[in-house]
């Protein structure tokens, strides 16, 4: 069973013959694929289920309709209950087939045994078969935006990536404060950006374009800038990464997990401030792209559009007004007619990194949030939603962008209508 210390060494041990009932051949697969009744499992991780070739020779991308549960998150679930909570919200059902491949799938079978699941097999041959057989493979559209520890270790040495040699590029650790965590503990190299040089109180809105290009230039921040962005907190790094993209910087990517990611892949920390160096000219003048961050008028404007979606990234209960999910403004409530799009923790998985993108954009569906129209994301200040806005960004959507001021603004605009209840059955009043 699952311990404290993730799966047992019995399971690392563990061989596919010792714990499957069988082998799956590839012409076998095919014939089950779109079968409800069928989950197929890719253990491998995260990063390479989306798109990024392993660093064993794992090719990237997973085979249609696969979901994602990787053998490394295993370790990190410290009772049974939280392991079948995890497998319920994934739709990994004892009553389905389970087809596993993955170099490690065996491990995640004896969990999967051990919890009453029984049938369960192995795809033959792994993944690497199904490609060879040119079956077909699925990659999320700019998987690129989201690395991975292993990938930026190698980034930061100067080593063998994507990423030509020499290129400029720029490692930042992010957070609300002065960095004493970072001081503590970073990846090397990575130099601290504090939210409050891109955003300011009451609102925490964006600061304007000269004090963003200030902040810019401040951190040695070019538009031709690779920026790779990681925090303790996901949300203060994706804050950023959306304020930068909205600037015109061509190249930014968030570390997918964040710091956790990178102390989880045992790589070393450096203590103590790295200096900024400044650049004394961005190269575009700013915002390159206007239209990835809105403010309230357009928001507004959105809900008359017939193709466009205002949506709420924050807990159902912010949504229906039973709280306002912050200490430092009290109305509850929604913007009216703006759709629920989950709190952004919901699109994580349990170590951090980004959900299963096929199944969040299932579960959008489910609230009517679809690709094909515009869709502004906005939550209390505009940190969740950018976590949210980054995710639909490396999912592929266009047409994307984040209401800044969010509910706080909203909220706060005495003339503005506001809504709460159930939708269907909701009331409307003002801003008082």
């Amino acid at each position: 069973m699952v311990t404290n210390n993730g799966y047992s060494q019995k399971n690392k041990t563990q061989s596919d013959q010792e714990v499957l009932v069988s082998k799956l051949s590839i012409e076998e697969l095919c014939e089950k694929l779109g079968n409800k009744r069928v989950t197929i499992l890719d253990t491998r991780p995260s990063y390479v289920f989306n798109g990024w070739d392993g660093v064993r020779g794992q090719v990237g991308g997973h085979i249609p309709g696969a979901t994602n549960f990787s053998a490394s998150w295993l370790r990190e679930f410290d009772h049974e209950e939280a392991i079948r909570t995890e497998l319920a919200r994934l739709s990994i059902l004892e009553e389905h087939e389970i087809v596993l491949y993955g170099e490690e799938c065996g491990c995640v079978a004896m969990e999967l045994r051990n919890l009453g699941y029984t049938n369960l097999k192995v795809l033959e041959g792994g993944f690497e078969a199904w490609k060879s057989a040119d079956k077909g493979i699925v990659k999320m559209s700019n998987y690129q935006m989201l690395v991975h520890p292993i990938w930026m270790h190698a980034l930061i040495n100067y080593e063998q990536t994507d990423v030509s040699i020499g290129s400029d590029f720029k490692v930042f650790e992010v957070s609300w404060d002065q960095g004493e965590d970072y001081k503590n503990g970073h990846i090397p190299g990575a130099v601290h950006i504090d939210t409050n040089e891109f955003e300011e109180a009451p609102i925490w809105n964006r600061k304007s374009v000269e004090d963003i290009e200030v902040a810019l230039l401040k951190n040695g921040i070019t538009r031709n800038t690779m920026v790779v962005l990681y925090g303790r907190d996901i949300t203060a790094a994706a804050r950023i990464a959306v304020i930068l993209k909205y600037a015109g910087v061509e190249d930014v990517r968030l570390l997918d997990g964040g710091f956790k990611a990178w102390m989880d892949a045992g790589l070393e920390i450096e203590t103590g401030i790295v200096k900024k160096t400044p650049v004394r000219d961005f190269g575009a003048r700013i915002p390159v792209n206007k239209d990835y961050i809105i403010d309230m008028e357009q928001a507004k404007s959105i809900l008359t559009e017939k193709q466009g979606n205002l949506i709420s990234i924050r807990s159902w209960a912010e949504y229906v007004g039973e709280t306002s999910g912050y200490s430092n403004f009290y109305l509850k409530g929604r913007i009216p007619g703006s759709l629920h799009g989950q709190d952004s923790a919901a699109y994580r998985n349990v170590d951090g990194t980004m959900f299963n993108y096929e199944l969040m954009q299932e579960e959008w569906r489910k609230y009517s949030i679809d690709e094909g129209v515009r869709n502004t994301f906005y939550c209390g200040t505009g940190w969740r939603a950018a976590e949210t806005l980054i995710y639909a960004d490396a999912m592929g959507w266009e047409n994307i962008s984040l209401y800044d001021g969010g509910w706080h603004e909203w909220s706060s605009t005495n003339v503005n209508p506001v809504e709460d209840g159930e939708p269907g059955g909701n009331t409307t009043h003002q801003c008082n």
